[in-house]
């Protein structure tokens, strides 16, 4: 179960357009109640701001305050039993904190170098205020002529992203607000398809300077890896 394809879009007042060569995913399970998490939290922060072209990442939390009805889907999905545990990709795994944020931000990097950064998927996202409180996003899937039919489940996501926030020590690192039904979709090569939702801005999302959108697609699996 591979990640295939990243696209990252930034909230915006106008209408903006994105389309991306592939980002490699790290999705972190955690839970603020959870004392190793932190130093994880900070050595993949650090890998994030080094590889921005090549890396993004999604905080996913469990059995606190910021628990979400796909981030329990995705618990379930990973198999997680504990917390931190971070998957890259869909397909390489760090259980628990290798020490310290120095030596956690080695440990991820070593799963980065394993890391694919290629694919024939495309996704295109456009994104719009719509009414009070609302924005829209339209994402085109696609496949590139001379790819491969593929089988993917697409995610369409809202995170909230403010590393400081609402106490210091806490990172909110592009965590998991609120998520579309996740959509599965077959398409052969030279074919695409486009998918619409919406998302209701409410409590700190309001504050649309810390709101991203996360969308991407991977190979449609049961499990991982």
């Amino acid at each position: 179960m591979r990640t295939l394809l990243v696209s990252v879009v930034v909230m915006t007042c106008a209408v903006a357009a994105h389309a991306a060569p592939k980002k490699v995913l790290f999705k972190q399970f955690t839970a603020t109640w959870s004392g190793y998490d932190p130093s994880v939290s900070e050595g993949l922060y650090s890998v994030i701001q080094a590889n921005p072209q090549t890396t993004c990442a999604i905080q996913i939390h469990g059995g606190d305050n910021y628990v979400t009805p796909l981030g329990n889907t995705l618990i379930n999905f990973y198999d997680v039993d504990g917390y931190p545990t971070v998957w890259l990709d869909g397909m390489w795994l760090q259980y628990g904190s290798t020490g310290s944020p120095e030596e956690n931000e080695a440990s991820l990097l070593e799963l980065l170098n394993g890391a694919s950064f290629t694919t024939d998927v495309t996704i295109e996202v456009t994104g719009e205020t719509v009414g009070e409180n609302e924005y829209a996003l339209s994402v085109t899937l696609g496949i590139e002529d001379g790819g491969e039919t593929r089988d993917m489940k697409l995610y369409i996501t809202q995170v909230y992203d403010d590393v400081s926030w609402p106490e210091p020590g806490e990172f909110q690192m592009n965590t998991l607000r609120q998520a579309a039904s996740p959509q599965t979709v077959t398409l052969a090569p030279g074919e695409s398809q486009t998918y619409a939702h919406t998302f209701t801005l409410e409590n700190e999302s309001l504050n649309t300077n810390f709101v991203n959108y996360i969308v991407w697609a991977q190979e449609n699996s049961d499990s991982a890896p």
